[in-house]
């Protein structure tokens, strides 16, 4: 449905800033929030974020790791099915062997293979830098460029499978880490050649190092790049620093940062976070040296008691060379007597050809996201998932709604979780509705055309052994309609079964 940006589009928006300001007085709950880089652990009782602003969204379709394990995830459309992921783990003592097979849309295979030790690991194949230097991360390529700010790195670095059309490296990994004293340090290096998409471009090389002791901590770690074609090798350097307090009787605070030298110029990051009691702030900022937009900040303020929580949030920055997107979200929850948690906000993007005389162009997007936990007894919980997007496009205002529920069940051997939920959007428009993923956590994914979409995920335990799965019905590539599975058996260690 076409609107137009008139006294109807202020009356719905004060619909939403009403409905925002109902949820203050009424609350929210938990969700679950999709593991990432940009996502910090205490976000799990928030609701999730949409795929398309995950760092790394192929985390969230690998099972949770530390058992022996044996998975696969298919395709079933128009009656062939497709494989697109096949991995298998083994753990004995402290050892662990993972390997694992992915393929894109195309058909395209990508290999890799992890060993670990202790504190020492291996990596082959089309691998991927887990919690490395951020900014060195994207300017070597193998992090995704996402409109929120991630955080500096804060651990060190490690390495996993990327998947198929994941940018990445595919060459070798190594990492090292000892501690002693109470004080920690790490090696690692990694080379190869940068892929994406199966399109290989250069050739890639970086090692760090990092030294932490009584919370705080510093790496320095270098990247190479060695181009294809005529020869023209470029190099960055970063350098990082964190700090934190926390502990009995000490409110929780901290600060971090990063600088990367690079040939077009100094590019960096800055966190800090701490705590006054219920209230709870953190910002973010970062500069990217050499793009037309290249400074962006992130403010969060956060406050009341456990079972009523109140988030505001308001960024803006660069999401590209030539563009920037800014956002204002208002989230909240409650745990009684109605557990349910509501996000609102509008997101704002200024593009910009990166050449030319073309004007710039403005687009808006309002929206909030709602879901309640209306019936819960005996290991059961019932809860409804509502959505609704009005995104701003030259031809007027374009509508998508969701709207459906989810029934969980528990019992001493295994749980099952079902989804119904019905979207409505309108051409050049989207709905959000809810996704499940063998990883465990729920993510918003978007629907561009209206229909009814089921899934389910479940796993039932046998002793040490845990066979689960994931079914749903979901959009493809080419906006039509298929059916993805995911499939896994694990194996507890005998340690974690006592």
């Amino acid at each position: 449905m076409i609107r137009p940006n008139g006294a109807l589009g202020a009356a719905r928006a004060a619909t939403v800033e009403a409905v925002t300001l109902l949820a203050l007085v009424t609350g929210a709950s938990a969700g679950q929030a999709a593991v990432s880089d940009s996502i910090p652990r205490s976000e799990a009782v928030w609701l999730p974020l949409p795929v398309e602003e995950i760092d790394r969204p192929e985390r969230l379709e690998r099972e949770s790791g530390g058992s022996s394990a044996l998975s696969l995830r298919c395709d079933v459309k128009g009656g062939r099915v497709l494989l697109r992921r096949a991995a298998a783990a083994h753990v004995r003592g402290a050892c662990r062997v993972d390997v694992e097979a992915a393929l894109d849309a195309a058909g395209r295979a990508a290999f890799a293979l992890a060993a670990s030790r202790e504190r020492f690991q291996i990596a082959a194949g089309r691998v991927g830098i887990r919690e490395g230097p951020t900014l060195l991360e994207e300017w070597i390529g193998s992090r995704r460029h996402s409109s929120r700010i991630p955080p500096p790195a804060m651990r060190a670095s490690s390495f996993e499978p990327a998947g198929a059309s994941s940018p990445s490296i595919e060459g070798v990994g190594l990492r090292q880490e000892a501690a002693a004293g109470g004080a920690a340090w790490g090696v690692w290096c990694v080379a190869g050649r940068f892929v994406e998409n199966h399109e290989y471009r250069s050739r890639t090389a970086a090692l760090g190092a990092r030294f932490g002791r009584n919370g705080s901590a510093a790496h320095l770690a270098a990247g190479f790049l060695r181009d294809v074609g005529p020869s023209a090798t470029r190099a960055a350097v970063s350098i990082g620093w964190t700090a934190r307090r926390s502990g009995a009787g000490v409110l929780p605070r901290g600060a971090a940062a990063e600088l990367l030298f690079a040939p077009r110029g100094v590019s960096t990051l800055f966190s800090a976070w701490g705590a006054a009691g219920p209230l709870e702030a953190a910002c973010r900022w970062r500069r990217r040296a050499g793009e037309a937009r290249a400074t962006a900040g992130e403010a969060t303020v956060e406050g009341g008691p456990r079972d009523a929580r109140v988030r505001f949030r308001v960024s803006g920055g660069p999401s590209g060379a030539s563009g920037s997107v800014s956002r204002v979200e208002l989230e909240c929850r409650l745990g009684t007597p109605v557990p349910a948690a509501l996000r609102g906000g509008e997101t704002r993007w200024d593009q910009a050809p990166p050449v030319g005389p073309a004007e710039a162009v403005v687009k808006r997007e309002r929206f909030w996201v709602l879901e309640a936990t209306v019936a819960r007894s005996n290991r059961r919980t019932l809860a409804i998932l509502a959505s609704r997007r009005e995104r701003s496009l030259p031809s007027g205002w374009r509508e998508g709604s969701g709207f459906g529920g989810r029934l969980g069940m528990a019992s001493r051997r295994g749980q099952l979780e079902i989804l119904i939920q019905a979207t409505r959007a309108a051409a050049g428009g989207s709905a959000w509705g809810s996704a499940f993923y063998a990883a465990g956590p729920v993510a918003l994914r978007s629907w561009s055309r209206p229909g009814i979409w089921a899934a389910a995920r479940g796993s039932l335990r046998f002793g040490r052994w845990t066979a689960g799965g994931v079914v749903e019905s979901r959009e493809d590539d080419a906006g039509g309609g298929t059916t993805a599975a995911s499939f896994w058996i694990q194996r507890t260690l005998p340690a974690a079964a006592r």
